[in-house]
C-alpha cells in the first residue's frame, strides 16, 4: 500500500548478490559519458568521480581519454572488477567501496562526476542525499552527468509501493531493490545546486529505456537539501 515501510534490506548484501549473479556487467560506454569527458578535457579539467561505477565501464573509458578517475560502488565485488580492469589497462585512478549517500571524498575534490543508471536505486530521500553528495565533492564550476528514472517508465507503479514514486520491483536483475521514478519538476528541484545545461528525456521502449539525462554545472554554496527535508531523510 502507498506509504508502506521500506522492507528491511541490506543494500550492500543485495548488490553483492546481483553482481555475483552476473547482473549489470555492462561494458558498453554511453555516448553521453564520452561527451562529458570531452567537455572536461576541453575545459582543462582532469579529475572525475564515477558514482556507482559497477565493474568500471565508464571509469575505464574516461581514464583512457586521459582523465584521472575514481570510481565507487556499494558492491565490493564490482569494485574489485573495476580495479582489475584499470590495472590491466595500466590506467591511473582507482575504485573503492562506498554508498552513494556517503561518498568518501573531501569537499570540492573533483572537476566532473558521472552517475549513470545509479541514483534512482533507492528512496526519494536517498536520491536527494546522493545528489547533494555529488554537489559536495564537485568543485564550483564542475560538471555532473546524472540519469534519473522517468515516471513515464512502464515499471512505474508496479511492484510494492513504499512511498510516492518509489516501488520495490519484483522483476528484472535488480528485483527487490527500491526504484524511485522522477518527474521533470522533481529533477529540477533535486538539481537546484546546479545550473542545468541539459535535461533530456530519453525513451527507447525496445531497450526498456525511459529516463532523464541531466548535465549540470555546480553552483557555489552547500547544495544541501532544505532543512525540513533533511530532518526526514534516512541515508541508509
Amino acid at each position: 500500500m502507498p506509504g508502506a515501510r521500506l522492507p528491511r534490506s541490506d543494500r550492500t548484501r543485495d548488490w553483492e548478490r546481483i553482481h555475483a549473479e552476473g547482473g549489470f556487467a555492462w561494458r558498453d560506454v554511453h555516448p553521453a559519458v564520452l561527451a562529458l569527458g570531452e567537455s572536461l578535457l576541453q575545459a582543462g579539467s582532469r579529475t572525475v568521480v564515477d558514482v556507482g561505477c559497477g565493474i568500471g565501464r565508464h571509469a575505464v573509458a574516461l581514464a583512457q581519454m586521459g582523465l584521472r578517475v575514481w570510481g565507487c560502488d556499494i558492491a565490493a565485488i564490482a569494485v574489485r572488477q573495476a580495479q582489475s580492469w584499470l590495472r590491466q589497462r595500466s590506467l591511473g585512478g582507482g575504485a573503492c567501496a562506498a554508498d552513494m549517500t556517503r561518498l568518501p571524498f573531501r569537499p570540492e575534490s573533483f572537476d566532473g562526476a558521472v552517475a549513470f543508471n545509479v541514483l534512482y536505486h533507492g528512496t526519494s530521500a536517498q536520491l536527494g542525499w546522493a545528489v547533494a553528495e555529488i554537489h559536495r565533492v564537485l568543485r564550483t564550476g564542475g560538471r555532473a552527468l546524472i540519469t534519473f528514472l522517468s515516471d513515464e517508465h512502464p515499471s512505474c507503479g508496479t511492484g510494492t509501493p513504499i512511498e510516492p514514486g518509489t516501488y520495490v520491483l519484483d522483476r528484472g536483475a535488480d528485483a527487490g531493490i527500491p526504484h524511485h521514478f522522477c518527474s521533470q519538476a522533481e529533477i529540477e528541484g533535486l538539481m537546484g545546486g546546479f545550473e542545468l545545461q541539459e535535461l533530456r528525456h530519453v525513451e527507447r521502449p525496445q531497450a526498456d529505456v525511459n529516463h532523464w539525462v541531466a548535465v549540470g554545472v555546480r553552483l557555489p554554496g552547500s547544495g544541501l537539501l532544505p532543512p525540513a527535508k533533511q530532518e526526514s531523510i534516512g541515508r541508509m
